[in-house]
């Protein structure tokens, strides 16, 4: 036999209720968002960046390894009095560094948002410049284009700002549709 009783009037069933919803961070819909408390309260975070394979650390080690077996068969090539392959070592190496800066200057591009006491805060990262661009969270408005792989747009009277272009569509639209769940909530963030 249960010891659970279920209660009887409206008021305590509402009150039941009320105490056993799911609370903001554990809500199913939010599976992107990251919450954070901070001093000033309650903040929401979407970080958007791209999917790399490897790390800039990680690219490093790789392109040291490379360029010392270079530099090594420069050197015999150089040594067995074959100047013109050591040239072309020289270029090889070259290249790789020219590549991997490249590669890495852009692997940790990403944009941030960040919904916090009525406004949301959008930063963008790309190649070492940040830009970061505020709006009042009640009139935002979220947008897309017509096609699947459109950027997301948010617009505030005369700002309008596009989104989402390191990340696949799919978590595009799904972060598109969970800040316009977080915006609805209202002013709580």
């Amino acid at each position: 036999m249960s010891t659970d009783r279920q209660p009887s009037s409206p008021e305590a069933r509402a009150a039941a209720h009320v105490t056993t919803q799911t609370p903001v961070d554990e809500d199913p819909v939010f599976r992107l968002a990251r919450f954070e408390q901070t001093a000033s309260g309650l903040a929401v975070r979407w970080k958007l960046r791209r999917s790399c394979s490897i790390t800039p650390n990680q690219l490093l080690v790789c392109v040291a390894l490379m360029l010392l077996a270079s530099a090594l068969a420069a050197l015999m090539s150089w040594g067995l009095g074959h100047a013109l392959a050591s040239l072309f070592l020289l270029l090889q190496m070259v290249a790789v560094v020219a590549a991997a800066w490249s590669y890495a200057r852009h692997a940790c591009d990403h944009d941030t948002l960040v919904l916090q006491n009525g406004r949301l805060a959008v930063e963008q990262c790309c190649g070492g410049r940040t830009e970061r661009t505020e709006f009042s969270a009640p009139l935002v408005r979220i947008g897309a284009g017509p096609g699947v792989d459109s950027l997301v747009s948010l617009s505030e009277r005369d700002k309008t700002l596009e989104v989402g272009r390191y990340v696949q569509p799919m978590v595009r639209l799904r972060m598109a549709a969970e800040l316009h769940r977080a915006l609805l909530v209202g002013p709580d963030w």
